[in-house]
């Protein structure tokens, strides 16, 4: 019962929601004119919406990027530290 629940509440992605969430806007508004629910006019009004989930799956990879390392965020980029507020 309890791995169900976990499935359910995405605990194995828990560090990725954010990719996953903008990977199924953009794929299931390709997926709905691929198949034929939407007209091209209708897609091409859902392309904001598209860039909009894309955009939230290059969001998700800046901020998985960034490690906490002795009370200092440290990016996946080299040089770039920030001091966390205590």
């Amino acid at each position: 019962m309890i791995a169900v629940f976990r499935l359910l509440t995405a605990a194995p992605l828990k560090d990725y929601r954010t990719q996953v969430l903008g990977a199924v806007v953009f794929i299931t508004a390709l997926a709905n004119w691929l198949v034929g629910d939407m007209s091209l006019t209708d897609f091409l009004q859902a392309l904001p919406a598209m860039a909009g989930g894309l955009g939230l799956t290059a969001l998700g990879a800046k901020v998985n990027g960034v490690k906490e390392v002795n009370g200092v965020e440290e990016s996946a980029a080299p040089k770039t530290r920030a001091r966390k507020a205590k």
